[in-house]
């Protein structure tokens, strides 16, 4: 320990450890998102981590210096998300859990290179998610609702949400040559995301993620259906479910299982008001 200390203070002496003494919690947690966690995760989480911090933490923990943050000022820093300081709303549960577990991952990557001693968030208590339960169609519901959208374009989308269990990113990724209707099955090798607006494609989450699936026959029928008008109208080489020039992805609890719908841009009326875009569920 002592050889540690003396190590410590010749490096300080060198003038070395100025920076870290100097650096706020808010200096850090900006390089740390834009350093490490933007090559540890992909955009549209990066773009979650990123929200959290400069709408959460930096606002109440980024100006004390990072070598000072006690337990106590992570502690008051949830208390504050909870009642909605700094101007904003207070932050519900999961948010505050979130905002957690980045802070805590930033100070124990502080820690692993060296930068402090210790990570002053790990033993401060998370916020603590209500327990939801699972919704799910029966299987009466569930033809139903099928039923009810066979005329709409977006019914082998609906069909395959049901019949496969599969994310919403890889059924929006899939294409043709991922599907095999000879022998009802698909493959899924890649998922798509949304951040700001912007639509790219990504490996999977997981080794497990990327797998075959075998449809269900309303599910291959419906794909079948599917497949034969996107021939009919020249869509060869497209994505089995394309997206519309310009769209916006949309979160809609009324848009069926895929619990997503497309939003067109605004248009104007004649008189140059906005109108909204046609969604298309």
């Amino acid at each position: 320990m002592a050889e540690k200390l003396r190590a410590l203070q010749a490096e300080h002496d060198a003038g070395r450890l100025v920076e870290a003494e100097q650096l706020t919690a808010g200096e850090y947690l900006t390089r740390w998102l834009n350093n490490t966690a933007k090559e540890s995760v992909g955009a549209a989480t990066w773009e979650g981590y990123r929200q959290l911090v400069e709408l959460y933490l930096v606002p109440t923990l980024g100006g004390m210096r990072l070598h000072k943050l006690r337990p106590l000022h992570v502690e008051q820093c949830y208390a504050a998300m909870k009642a909605g300081a700094a101007g904003r709303k207070p932050a519900g549960a999961s948010t505050r859990k979130h905002a957690g577990v980045i802070l805590s991952a930033a100070l124990r990557h502080a820690v692993r290179t060296g930068v402090i001693p210790s990570n002053s968030a790990a033993d401060v208590k998370k916020a603590r998610e209500p327990a939801r339960e699972m919704a799910s169609m029966t299987p009466a519901q569930a033809r139903q609702f099928l039923g009810a959208a066979k005329a709409n374009q977006n019914h082998a989308l609906f069909s395959l949400a049901l019949g496969t269990g599969m994310r919403q990113g890889e059924l929006l990724a899939l294409h043709w040559s991922d599907v095999d209707l000879a022998t009802a099955t698909l493959n899924v090798r890649r998922s798509l995301s949304q951040v700001k607006g912007v639509f790219a494609l990504k490996e999977p989450k997981s080794k497990t993620s990327r797998r075959a699936v075998t449809l269900p026959m309303f599910a291959l029928r419906a794909l079948q259906d599917h497949r034969a008008a996107a021939l009919k109208a020249g869509r060869v080489a497209a994505p089995v479910f394309p997206i519309p020039p310009g769209a916006t992805w949309t979160r809609r609890t009324s848009s069926g299982p895929s619990g997503r719908s497309w939003r067109t841009p605004t248009r104007r009326s004649r008189g140059g008001r906005p109108r909204p875009g046609r969604s298309r569920t």
